[in-house]
């Protein structure tokens, strides 16, 4: 059965079940709870399939060029500090905090769901009401008043890599694109599925989670079989990252695929879409995986060993090209560290340590 065999056979299944009227309170206040769950990733019902949208219809499939066994992989022995610390909005104890270069951490007393982007707008975040705004942050770290970008709740929200654009999926299960220095519409609606999870967005372009694996929404439709369930999915750069429970792959929007397995079960791509950081899980580590941090490059799978990466990870986000933060674990004691990571110089250095552990990382 071909992956577009698959979506019809689910498409059929859903419409014959009927759908009870909405209750449209009760479903608001389950949407944070729901959202949660969606972020956190989820099982998939079938074998997982990528389909991206940008030629006709197709099922492609193959061996896997640049499998772990094949990759080159380096030892980064860097020869000084990671270059100059970066100003990171992150989300402790419920409220925005901004870090800034100088060491600073500043609460700015929002209440925050979480923080999806820092962009040179501002913060991007949802509320704990579930919706969906732009905080404004000086250079100095203090934010000022949130202003609403969409009327209503929210369900899901991307930000594009260069911060330009957020796309979100309102309370009618429709994904939108907006501008967000103005809050213009730019893009959608793209109507989703009952099991459909918006992910990413670039140029414009979605990321969906669907039953059978991942799509990207920007014209006619090429599916990829993928190998396994999937946790996730990014898009940058022309790349879609396919994050798996056990490692990565790598793929063109077109529908090419760049690499087989790689890396680990936690991950992010860069901005550029030419890196992709992994650490693995804690059950990988039991497993006798080494617990290195890496960085992969996306179109040979060759792999650069980060140092200065202490803890159990358990976010990885890129701000840039180069660089990239990670929320991990302490090993020592109960508590959260934040590293700031220099793809380039091949270092990380921690920047904050969180006692109360609820440290998040901006979702984008």
């Amino acid at each position: 059965m071909t992956g577009t065999d698959l979506r019809t056979t689910f498409d059929a299944v859903a419409q014959a079940v009927p759908v009870p009227p909405m209750d449209r309170l009760g479903f608001e206040r389950r949407v944070r709870a729901r959202r949660v769950r969606r972020a956190g990733g989820t099982a998939l019902v079938a074998a997982a399939a990528v389909a991206v949208l940008a030629g006709g219809a197709a099922v492609v499939t193959g061996d896997h060029p640049g499998d772990r066994d094949g990759a080159t992989v380096t030892d980064s022995v860097p020869d000084g500090p990671a270059s100059a610390r970066q100003t990171v909005a992150v989300t402790v104890r419920g409220h925005l905090v901004v870090l800034t270069p100088d060491g600073a951490a500043h609460d700015s007393g929002v209440r925050v769901e979480e923080v999806v982007a820092l962009t040179d707008e501002g913060a991007v975040a949802i509320t704990t009401e579930s919706h969906l705004v732009l905080i404004p942050v000086r250079p100095d770290g203090v934010a000022g008043e949130p202003r609403p970008l969409v009327a209503g709740a929210v369900q899901r929200v991307a930000v594009s890599p260069d911060g330009s654009q957020a796309a979100y999926v309102d309370l009618e299960d429709v994904a939108h694109v907006l501008e967000v220095a103005t809050g213009r519409e730019v893009g959608g609606p793209v109507p989703l599925g009952p099991h459909d999870r918006l992910l990413s967005v670039d140029h414009g372009a979605l990321l969906i989670g669907i039953p059978t694996g991942l799509a990207v929404h920007d014209g006619a439709t090429t599916e990829i079989l993928a190998p396994e369930e999937d946790i996730g999915g990014q898009m940058a750069g022309g790349v879609v990252s396919y994050q798996g429970y056990g490692g990565v792959w790598m793929f063109d929007t077109d529908g090419t695929q760049r690499t087989g397995e790689l890396g680990a079960a936690i991950g992010g791509l860069s901005t550029d879409g030419a890196s992709y950081a992994t650490a693995p899980s804690q059950d990988q580590i039991d497993d006798q995986m080494s617990d290195d941090l890496e960085v992969l490059d996306t179109a040979t799978g060759d792999r650069k060993v980060v140092r200065g990466f202490e803890g159990d990870a358990v976010q990885i986000r890129w701000t840039s090209a180069d660089r990239f933060l990670v929320a991990a674990d302490d090993p020592r004691r109960p508590g959260r560290l934040l590293l700031d990571c220099s793809a380039a110089a091949g270092l990380c250095e921690q920047v904050y340590d969180d006692a109360s552990a609820t440290l998040t990382l901006p979702t984008r």
